[in-house]
C-alpha cells in the first residue's frame, strides 16, 4: 500500500498554513519506497484515469483512493456527489495553473529588459538549477509588454548551434529561430503583447517594408511578432563547443561577443525610471521552485495563480469552456480573488488539491509521454512547445524541463528504470549504457549534437571527482570500440577498469534518473523510428570510498530560476532545464528588474523524510546496499 497523508479536511488547511513554502526545490518522483516510480503500477491506474472524461471524479469515488491519490479522502468527499465533483474540479484547477503560475514567478524573477542576464560559464550542482543541461550557455530576459512593444535584436551567428526562443505566459513558445531554422544571419523582431500600444508599431513595419524582402543570405530575420500574453520571456541558448570542466577562453570569449549584441529593449521608449516595476510586477516568495511545492500554503498558491491568470489572460485557444467553468466556479477568474472569503468546503477542496495534483502531474513525468519505449525511455517529440489547451501536459513539461524546447530544436528523452524494469539506484548497482556504433539520429551538418546527463532526485547535476557532469558528441577521452560502439558505466565509485573509467558516467548513491537530449534531431526519431539501447543493470555497485558531497543541500542562489539556463550560484537566474556556471562574474541584472530570492535553509529540503530506525545497543551489521534494495523490491511485491 503506499503511504498518504491522513490529514482531515480541516487539518489540511491548518498544516498547509504552516508551510508557506516548506520545500526549496520540486522533487522528482523517485525519492523515496512511496514515490511512485517505486510503484509504477499505480501509475499506470493513474496515467489511465486522468485521461478520462470522469477520470479524477472516479479516482475519488475510488476504494483504494487513499493508495491511488495519496491522500486519506474522507468517505463523505467520495460519496457525496456535490463534494465529489468540487474536489474533482479543485484539482483540475490546480494543474491548469500549475504552468502560468510556475512561468510567471520564474520570468518575473529574471530581468526586465533592457537589461539581460547572461551566463558565463557552464552549469554545475551547486547552481541548483533544475534538470540543467551542461553545454550550452544561457541569455535571459522577460518583457511586460502592457508597457508597449519590445524590439528584439540578435547578431549573426554561424557554424555552432544557437537557439533564441519568445515564450508567452503559458509555456507556449511563440518564435523559435536559430541554427534549426537555418536563421544565422542576425535576428530583428518586434513584440506586440495583447494590451501593448500600438502606436510605434506602425513605424516598425514601414522599417520593414523600406528594407524589402530578403534577397541576400546575409540579411537578419525581421518580422512583427503578436504574443498572445503581456508577458514575453526570452531564453538564448548557445553551445559550448568542449563539454569539459574548464572551458576553452576563446570559445567563450566568441559567446560573449555574441551575446553582447543582443539587445531586448522597449522600441521607441525606456522605462520610466520613477516606476518602481518590482512592485508593479512581483514576484512570488521563493520563486517557481517555491510555486511547485507540493506543501506550498493553498492560500498563497492559489492568491497568486488568480492575479496571474487576471493580469495575463489566457489565450482562447488555452483556456477552453469546461476548465474556464471550474476555475469560475471556484472563484479563480475574479481578478478579486480572496482564499480566506471562500467557504470552508471549497477551501479544503483547494487545499486537498494541491498534494493530490501534484501527484497526477507525477504519474504524467511517469507515464505520459508520446512514445514509451520497451527499453524504458520516455520520448516527447511533437507535444512540447505548443501546448494549446492541453493544460496537463504542460504542467508536466513545466516541473521536468520548465519553458522547453520545441522537438524541431531538440528533444528531451527520459529514463527512471534500468533492463529489469527497476528503479534507478546508485546506492543499489551499477549500469551500463550503449551506443551502438557511436551513432545518434541528429543532424550535425546543421549544428547538432548530443549530451547524456544524470540528475539526483531533485534534478540537480551530481558532483563528482572528474567534474563530469554529461557526456556527448564532444567529451574527450572517450574509449570506442573498433566498429564506434560507445559503452559507458554508471556508478557511484570510480571503476578500477581502465576503459570504464574512460566511459565513466557518475551517479549518486541515492535514486537518480537520466536524460538524453538530441539538439537537431533527425526524422527517423521524431516519428519514433529509432529505438535507444536500455540501461542494463550489472549487479551490486561497488562500495565508495568517500560519499561525494549532496547537490541538494547548497544554499539557493541569489537568483536561482529554471531548469535550463546556465547560471552559476553567483550568477544570473538559471533557466528551465539548465543550471548555473561554474563561478562566472556577476551577470547584467539591475537589482531593481531582478529581485533576489530569499535564502533557503536546510529544514526548506524537499526531501521526503525517512523514519528513523529505533536505538540498539548492539546493531547488527548493515546489509549491502543491493541487498537492501532487493529486500525493498520484495516488500513491495507483498504490499
Amino acid at each position: 500500500m503506499v503511504a498518504s497523508s491522513s490529514l482531515s479536511p480541516r487539518s489540511v488547511l491548518t498544516c498547509a498554513a504552516r508551510h508557506v513554502v516548506r520545500s526549496a526545490w520540486l522533487q522528482f518522483p523517485i525519492g523515496s519506497p512511496t514515490s511512485l516510480v517505486n510503484n509504477l503500477d499505480v501509475a499506470q491506474r493513474l496515467a489511465a484515469s486522468v485521461g478520462s472524461a470522469h477520470g479524477i471524479a472516479s479516482l475519488i469515488r475510488s476504494p483504494d483512493r487513499e493508495t491511488l491519490l495519496g491522500a486519506n479522502i474522507t468517505e463523505d468527499w467520495a460519496t457525496d456527489p456535490h463534494k465529489t465533483r468540487l474536489l474533482a474540479d479543485a484539482i483540475e484547477s490546480f494543474i491548469f495553473l500549475y504552468a502560468p503560475a510556475s512561468v510567471a514567478a520564474l520570468g518575473r524573477s529574471w530581468p526586465l529588459g533592457p537589461t539581460i542576464s547572461h551566463s558565463k560559464t557552464l552549469s554545475v550542482p551547486a547552481g541548483r538549477g533544475t534538470t540543467p543541461n551542461w553545454d550550452t550557455v544561457y541569455s535571459l530576459s522577460r518583457a511586460e509588454l502592457s508597457l508597449g512593444p519590445y524590439e528584439l535584436r540578435a547578431p549573426p551567428l554561424k557554424g555552432r548551434f544557437y537557439s533564441l526562443v519568445i515564450y508567452d505566459g503559458y509555456q507556449n513558445v511563440v518564435v523559435s529561430l536559430g541554427t534549426p531554422q537555418y536563421v544565422t544571419d542576425g535576428i530583428r523582431l518586434l513584440l506586440v503583447g495583447l494590451s501593448s500600444p500600438r502606436e510605434n508599431v506602425a513605424a516598425f513595419r514601414a522599417w520593414e517594408d523600406s528594407a524589402g524582402p530578403i534577397t541576400q543570405s546575409d540579411a537578419p530575420r525581421t518580422g512583427i511578432v503578436e504574443v498572445a500574453t503581456d508577458l514575453a520571456i526570452l531564453l538564448v541558448r548557445v553551445q559550448l563547443r568542449n563539454q569539459s570542466a574548464t572551458p576553452d577562453p576563446e570559445e567563450i570569449a566568441l559567446i560573449q561577443e555574441f551575446q553582447a549584441g543582443i539587445s531586448f529593449a522597449p522600441y521607441r521608449s525606456s522605462l520610466d525610471p520613477s516606476v518602481d516595476y518590482t512592485a508593479k510586477f512581483p514576484t512570488f516568495p521563493g520563486n517557481h521552485p517555491a510555486v511547485q511545492s507540493a506543501t506550498v500554503d493553498p492560500a498563497a498558491y492559489y492568491g497568486w495563480g488568480a492575479s496571474v491568470i487576471a493580469q495575463y489572460p489566457a489565450p482562447a485557444s488555452t483556456l477552453n469552456q469546461p476548465i474556464a467553468t471550474k476555475l469560475k466556479r471556484l472563484g479563480l477568474l475574479s481578478p478579486t480573488f480572496n482564499f480566506s472569503a471562500l467557504d470552508e468546503h471549497t477551501q479544503t477542496a483547494l487545499a486537498w488539491a494541491i498534494p493530490i495534483g501534484n501527484r497526477l502531474i507525477d504519474v504524467g513525468f511517469l507515464a505520459a509521454a508520446e512514445y514509451k519505449w520497451s527499453t524504458g525511455w520516455l520520448v516527447n517529440a511533437h507535444t512540447w512547445g505548443v501546448f494549446g489547451s492541453n493544460y496537463y501536459d504542460s504542467a508536466v513539461a513545466v516541473k521536468g524541463y520548465i519553458i522547453p524546447n520545441t522537438g524541431v530544436d531538440a528533444v528531451y528523452i527520459v529514463n527512471l528504470v534500468d533492463d529489469k524494469g527497476h528503479p534507478l539506484n546508485g546506492s543499489a548497482y551499477r549500469y551500463s549504457w550503449t551506443i551502438p556504433n557511436g551513432t545518434l539520429p541528429y543532424d550535425a551538418a546543421r549544428s547538432g549534437w548530443w549530451s547524456f546527463i544524470v540528475y539526483d532526485q531533485y534534478g540537480v547535476l551530481v558532483e563528482n571527482e572528474l567534474k563530469r557532469y554529461a557526456v556527448g558528441d564532444r567529451t574527450q577521452g572517450l574509449v570506442a570500440a573498433e566498429d564506434g560502439t560507445l559503452t559507458f558505466y554508471l556508478q557511484a565509485a570510480p571503476p578500477t577498469d581502465e576503459t570504464e573509467r574512460a566511459n565513466w558516467v557518475p551517479i549518486p548513491s541515492d535514486a537518480f534518473l537520466v536524460t538524453l537530449r538530441l539538439f537537431n534531431p533527425l526524422p527517423q526519431f521524431l516519428e519514433g523510428r529509432f529505438a535507444l539501447e536500455p540501461l542494463v543493470n550489472l549487479g551490486e555497485a561497488p562500495p565508495v570510498p568517500e560519499p561525494s558531497p549532496s547537490p541538494s543541500e547548497p544554499e539557493a542562489s541569489p537568483v536561482d530560476s529554471p531548469s535550463e539556463p546556465g547560471s552559476s550560484p553567483e550568477e544570473s537566474p538559471s533557466e528551465p532545464g539548465t543550471s548555473p556556471g561554474e563561478s562566472p562574474s556577476e551577470p547584467e541584472t539591475s537589482p531593481k528588474d531582478s529581485p533576489s530570492e530569499p535564502e533557503t535553509s536546510p529544514e526548506d529540503s524537499p526531501a521526503e523524510p525517512e523514519a528513523s530506525p529505533e536505538p540498539s545497543p548492539e546493531p547488527e551489521p548493515e546489509p549491502s546496499p543491493a541487498r537492501r534494495h532487493r529486500r525493498l523490491q520484495r516488500r513491495r511485491a507483498l504490499m
